[in-house]
């Protein structure tokens, strides 16, 4: 663990405790505590300043990474590869081989932005990441207008619908700084929020948010969990023809389409996009790891809304208080699910950290209608919150040294391609044709205990002239034995900066470029 990390999860805690304990005492009938007009003020602004800071902030670091030529994130590239398999109408689900395979991850995303690249001739990670960026606004949207309708019943609606969206974006580095790239999370967040926001609407309501979950699972397929957790709320609350209209439509959005794709994939859509998932399994240390580290560091809202959670249940309506519950849970065991899940990154937090800032803003702008006297702490454990997922801005934004790597690495691809195919297993998007990335190939290993048939023979074969790896693969893996019996590494290169500038830094000095070449 790091020495900032550290340091946030020991300021979340310490803010947590000094703030339950000053909560615990005002609550008392004989307590005498008593803040000043100016000093509640004073509290509030400071909230509001920081939401209003940090959404700038954001939308300031998403404009200058719009245009970067390389990938943000490791996976970005490969990523890049699969929209442009839809725009070249090549087939997506294909057997694992030694060419081009894809994630485990549903086509919606993808096939949106080659559809948006048809229309609007721009690189195709401005597209990618417009995408993201836009729907991160929507996300912002829906977060603040649902929690000023949970909150209908209070007079403080909207402070606390813009403390939601505001938490929301200032968690946008404890979260991966995801939400700007070149990845499918962001638009699969904004249809689910689109779900919930539109479920309490009536029959055209649940209408809406049926699609919008269809098409949310098509993204990803965690939206499961808050179709899953629609329907019990609707249940609970005997609303019968809601319920029956979101599960035939959910059930056949989602069926029938993915019947079709496995039909049409022989298969494979079946294989990539659940199969492998599950192979991966829950590990016991990350599912720990999201207790102790993750949550820890939403103590204050934590904290928060353990306090009031009574007091504000009893004046929420029952509709409201049911759905808020059922999402929340579905955001937070979603989030838990995906952490406790091998390759599992910060964006996987994205759904938790959501729901736990809703919650907590929509609980307190309740409390303080009955209990007055509290707002200055439910104020300062937000103000703390805020403190501790603060981030530098200027670390997530791409350098001069890192657009030089990235041209440094394309040049030398292009170099090796002039004697033949060339695969890079740490990178997609800089060889032609494409290849399967290594994050791919290791869940199909761990899916299949096995290389793919046709890698293997590839690699017998020595199709490839060149092979690009970050770092030397283990010799006793099954891939690494293979790769070993047929090439050897013949030049290493440093790199004392990486293109990558969010997520995992590769390549770095701790991980030279090799270069292998065929026995």
């Amino acid at each position: 663990m790091s020495v900032g990390v550290l340091g946030r999860l020991m300021w979340a805690l310490l803010a947590a405790g000094v703030g339950a304990f000053w909560m615990c005492r005002a609550r008392r009938p004989d307590a005498k505590l008593s803040a000043s007009l100016s000093l509640v003020k004073a509290l509030g602004f400071a909230c509001l300043a920081l939401s209003l800071f940090w959404a700038v902030v954001w939308f300031a670091i998403a404009c200058l990474r719009l245009t970067y030529p390389f990938e943000l994130e490791w996976i970005g590239g490969a990523m890049r590869d699969h929209v442009e398999r839809f725009l070249h109408h090549q087939p997506f689900y294909v057997p694992p081989g030694g060419g081009w395979f894809p994630y485990e991850y549903p086509p919606l995303y993808p096939w949106v932005c080659a559809k948006l690249l048809r229309w609007f001739p721009l690189p195709a990670f401005v597209i990618m990441r417009g995408v993201s960026i836009v729907s991160t606004v929507g996300c912002a949207v829906l977060i603040a207008l649902w929690t000023k309708r949970l909150t209908a019943g209070a007079t403080q609606t909207a402070f606390w619908a813009l403390l939601a969206g505001g938490l929301f974006l200032a968690a946008y580095r404890v979260t991966g700084a995801w939400y700007d790239l070149e990845r499918l999370d962001m638009l699969f967040l904004f249809l689910s929020l689109l779900g919930i926001y539109a479920l309490d609407k009536g029959w055209v309501g649940t209408v809406v948010a049926s699609v919008a979950f269809v098409l949310a699972f098509f993204t990803k397929q965690q939206a499961v969990l808050f179709i899953m957790a629609a329907a019990l709320a609707l249940w609970y609350l005997r609303n019968w023809r809601s319920l029956y209209l979101l599960l035939g439509i959910t059930g056949l959005g989602c069926v029938i389409p993915l019947l079709l794709l496995n039909q049409a994939t022989h298969g494979w859509f079946w294989f990539y996009c659940f199969r492998v998932p599950l192979a991966n399994g829950i590990h016991a240390f990350l599912a720990l790891l999201f207790l102790y580290n993750d949550l820890a560091l939403y103590a204050p809202l934590i904290v928060l809304i353990v306090l009031v959670w009574k007091q504000a249940g009893h004046q929420m309506p029952l509709s409201e208080k049911t759905l808020l519950f059922a999402m929340s849970t579905a955001g937070v065991l979603g989030s838990w699910l995906s952490r406790a899940h091998w390759g599992g990154d910060q964006n996987v937090l994205m759904t938790a950290y959501l729901f736990i800032g809703i919650m907590a803003c929509t609980y307190a702008a309740y409390t303080v209608e009955a209990y007055p006297h509290l707002l200055p702490g439910l104020l300062s454990l937000t103000l703390a919150q805020f403190v501790a997922i603060a981030y530098n801005p200027f670390a997530q934004i791409p350098h001069r040294q890192n657009r030089e790597a990235g041209q440094r690495y394309l040049r030398e691809v292009q170099t090796l391609e002039r004697g033949g195919e060339v695969l890079c297993l740490d990178h997609g998007g800089f060889t032609v044709p494409p290849h399967f990335q290594i994050m791919g190939l290791l869940d199909v290993l761990n899916t299949l205990h096995r290389v793919p048939l046709g890698l293997a023979q590839a690699l017998k074969a020595k199709r490839y002239s060149a092979i690009l790896t970050e770092g030397l693969p283990g010799a006793h893996d099954a891939f690494g034995r293979m790769l070993y019996a047929f090439y050897r590494p013949v030049q290493s290169q440093y790199y004392t900066a990486s293109w990558v500038v969010t997520g995992f830094l590769t390549p770095s000095p701790r991980r030279p470029v090799y270069i292998w070449r065929p026995r």
